[in-house]
């Protein structure tokens, strides 16, 4: 019988993607902003409409956050997102990790020849009302 280490191979790299990919993460440079508001340079979105609202449902529905919000927002600013529900641990220790309506914008990089994240977006709620942060350039 003949041994092969390739999928050994392939389940540690993809062990080793996530961990990766999770340990990175903790560490994005994240800038909050009230809903009613655009920082500067970027689109002004009314996202007043979504406040309270909960995108990504308890209950594990997505609907809300990957079709309709995700539309609006790609209608609103001309451009181009991928989203999805996702939880994340915000920093607040009161909240602790809690469901997001994650938007994310590749951009290619050429020193990689792959693409890469380079703006995410993340809706989430707190006490009743909808936070907005995001990391990157838009």
């Amino acid at each position: 019988m003949k041994h092969t280490t390739q999928p050994v191979s392939i389940v540690f790299y993809l062990l080793s993607t996530l961990f990766i990919t999770s340990t990175i993460a903790k560490y994005i440079n994240w800038v909050e902003y009230p809903i009613d508001q655009a920082p500067q340079g970027f689109p002004v979105i009314n996202l007043t409409k979504y406040d309270g609202i909960e995108l990504c449902a308890a209950n594990g529905t997505n609907t809300l956050c990957v079709t309709e919000f995700l539309t609006y927002i790609e209608h609103e600013s001309k451009q181009s997102f991928r989203a999805t529900c996702e939880t994340d641990d915000i920093g607040d220790i009161a909240l602790g990790i809690v469901p997001v309506c994650w938007l994310r914008q590749k951009v290619y990089d050429w020193k990689s020849a792959s693409k890469k994240t380079g703006f995410q977006m993340q809706f989430y709620n707190a006490d009743g009302a909808c936070l907005v942060r995001y990391a990157g350039n838009c």
